[in-house]
C-alpha cells in the first residue's frame, strides 16, 4: 500500500523470519514491536488509573497485550535460532 511504502513498513504477510532469511537486516522488528507492546500496555495502565477507560476494557486489552508480547517473544527466540544457524 502507499502507506507501507511511506513508512517502510513490511505487509502483514511478510514475516520478520523470511525477511531476515532473504538477506534483509529487520531482525530487530519483533524486538521493536515486544517495546511498543509494552509501552501501549503503560499506556493502558495510564488511561485506566485517570478512569479514562473502566476496569473491563483495561484488563481485555492488557490480556492481548500480554499474549501478543508472548508471541513476539516467541518469533524472537525463532529468529535468533535461524541466525545462530547461519
Amino acid at each position: 500500500s502507499a502507506q507501507s511504502a511511506e513508512t517502510g513498513s513490511h505487509s502483514p504477510s511478510q514475516s520478520a523470519s523470511s525477511t531476515l532469511v532473504s538477506g534483509k537486516t529487520s531482525e530487530y522488528s519483533p524486538k521493536i514491536a515486544r517495546k511498543e507492546c509494552a509501552e501501549t500496555e503503560s499506556w493502558l495502565k495510564m488511561l485506566y488509573n485517570t478512569k479514562v477507560i473502566d476496569e473491563l476494557t483495561f484488563k481485555k486489552y492488557r490480556n492481548l497485550c500480554g499474549r501478543i508480547q508472548r508471541m513476539l517473544t516467541s518469533s524472537c527466540v525463532t529468529i535468533e535460532k535461524k541466525i545462530d544457524n547461519k
